[in-house]
């Protein structure tokens, strides 16, 4: 399985080589949206497959047929899976904001963001001139 944020482009899917039948191999890659209704991905016919760019999650499985055995087996599925970007990135300034001399600042809020997988690792950053950013604290 391979995730993406948006869109990707999944490395090439290599197949192992079939046993039984002939020893001749008939290949036919196969994609669905639902990992339920798999059609044939025309001229993918190669052992492996180079999957294009995708900007949804995509799932593929390979179908082998050999000689006159030509009910096509099957292979295990392989998704790419495709989140959404990360969005609702904000943070409210503290009332007080202006210290003579020197002060604390109240909280600063942020809201909760949007997309990816919803699991969030926060990185809080400070400059002194707006330019450089400085990691001052993680959560």
């Amino acid at each position: 399985m391979v995730t993406f944020c948006a869109s990707g482009d999944p490395a090439i899917i290599n197949g192992s080589t079939p046993t039984g039948g002939t020893g001749s191999y008939v290949y036919q890659w196969q994609s669905a949206a639902d990992n339920v209704t798999f059609t044939n991905i025309s001229g993918a016919t190669a052992a492996s497959y180079d999957p294009p760019v995708i900007t949804a999650t995509t799932y593929y499985r390979r179908q082998v047929t050999s000689g006159g055995c030509s009910t096509p087996l099957s292979s295990n599925v392989i998704t790419a899976t495709v989140q959404s970007a990360i969005g609702n990135n904000t943070v409210t300034a503290p009332a007080t904001t202006l210290f003579c001399g020197s002060g604390n600042a109240e909280i600063i809020n942020g809201t909760t963001p949007t997309g990816g997988n919803g699991s969030y690792i926060y990185q809080w950053q400070s400059s002194t001139d707006n330019n450089t950013g400085i990691i001052s604290a993680e959560r």
